[in-house]
């Protein structure tokens, strides 16, 4: 998650925040409860990974790109959940299919 905060920032440079990849914007003067707000709303929504993965074609080959987030995925999924059963109900996957990416990425 990415948010500027800025007190000077034009229509053009806040258009090139956005493409890359910044999910909000608060303007200043700070006010706290409006930040508060804004930090709330950007977790309870997915990053948009459109921007960072743009920026890395040509850059990057698309499998390195595909290992990476099958394992930030798995990673999180496994977090979140404490369990491979309850990672493999958030991945939509099977626990076999999963206990299988846990082996290859060991």
């Amino acid at each position: 998650m990415v948010v500027v905060i800025s007190g000077a920032a034009s229509a053009g440079q806040s258009f090139e925040l956005a493409r890359l990849g910044v999910q909000r914007f608060v303007p200043k003067p700070l006010d706290l409860a409006e930040l508060e707000r804004v930090l709330e709303e950007a977790l309870r929504e997915p990053a948009d990974l459109d921007a960072p993965l743009r920026s890395l074609v040509g850059k990057r080959p698309i499998h390195e790109v595909e290992s990476q987030v099958r394992q930030t995925m798995i990673d999180e999924a496994m977090a979140r959940a404490g369990s491979v059963r309850g990672a493999a109900r958030l991945l939509a996957v099977s626990r076999q299919l999963l206990q299988h990416m846990l082996r290859r990425s060991a």
